[in-house]
Parts: structure tokens; C-alpha cells; sequence
């Protein structure tokens, strides 16, 4: 197994951030449009799914990163 650099690293911690933080988005896009509670915009919705999914994939990447 090859050392990876740190800009490697990098890279990959910014990918599952951002893969995770659109699966967020999503999850909370469409769970907010088929919800009850209306009065919540979706752009509101899917922007703090996003905020949450990314924060959520950076914990991952960065502990994954760490354990290697």
C-alpha cells in the first residue's frame, strides 16, 4: 500500500464532503416537500440538509484520514 500525500488526502476529504453534503440536500429536499410543515421553504430545507451532510462527511473523511 503506497503512502498517500497530504494533497491526495486533501482531495478525498473534500469529495466525501461534498458527495455528503448533496445526499443531504437531497434527503432534506424531498422529505421537506412531502412533509407536512409547508411553511418551511425548500431552499431553506435543502440548504441546511446540505450544511448537515457535508459537516457530517467531513467528521468521516477526517477520522477516516486519521485511522490510515
Amino acid at each position: 500500500m503506497e503512502e498517500q500525500t497530504f494533497a491526495s488526502e486533501l482531495v478525498e476529504i473534500f469529495l466525501i464532503t461534498l458527495v455528503a453534503g448533496v445526499l443531504g440536500s437531497v434527503v432534506a429536499g424531498v422529505s421537506g416537500y412531502f412533509g407536512r410543515d409547508s411553511s418551511i421553504k425548500l431552499e431553506t430545507s435543502t440548504g441546511v440538509g446540505f450544511l448537515v451532510g457535508a459537516a457530517f462527511g467531513a467528521t468521516f473523511a477526517i477520522f477516516r484520514s486519521m485511522m490510515h
